[in-house]
């Protein structure tokens, strides 16, 4: 019965991921569960994390919610507020794309980012020359690297602060 299960919801947002499937499917069951607690979107079917309205309740009662949403929605909160990246999936994390955007609203963004983009120089080094101070955030052999540390300098000097002293 939809009524007992939207009463359920709203008490309890993970509560969707019991309701049956047409009722998981129900715009305003999923808009109740995420209200009450963002992580309920976890339950709700691919429709539903591709509604913008939906998801950005879902995210603003939980920031952790962002790794259930679609990829399109979740990319533009990232490209907005760099540090939601923290929030993202680790397919998003280990996306350049994503990760870039993020890195312009935010260079401690990388630290976020996969082990894999960390620690790659052609990536750390495109994210120095766009945000110097993203130098901090880069896997330790790349910190020393003398090529990223004058890229880093020459967009902020305050990346002098992330310099190796024996550099």
């Amino acid at each position: 019965d939809r009524g007992v299960v939207l009463e359920a919801v709203k008490r309890h947002g993970r509560a969707l991921q019991y309701a049956a499937e047409p009722l998981q499917r129900d715009r305003g069951i999923c808009l109740a569960a995420v209200s009450q607690n963002g992580l309920a979107l976890r339950y709700a079917p691919e429709h539903i994390r591709r509604d913008s309205e939906i998801v950005l309740k879902a995210v603003a009662q939980n920031n952790a919610a962002l790794q259930f949403a679609d990829r399109i929605i979740a990319f533009d909160v990232i490209r907005r507020s760099g540090a939601m990246l923290r929030y993202a999936s680790d397919d998003l994390r280990a996306d350049p794309e994503v990760v870039m955007a993020a890195i312009r609203q935010s260079p401690a963004a990388l630290q976020h980012a996969s082990d894999k983009l960390r620690g790659c120089r052609d990536f750390v080094l495109r994210a120095v020359r766009c945000r110097g101070r993203a130098l901090a955030c880069a896997a330790e052999p790349l910190r020393s690297d003398e090529e990223l540390v004058l890229a880093a300098l020459a967009q902020d000097m305050m990346a002098m602060h992330y310099v190796p002293e024996d550099l």
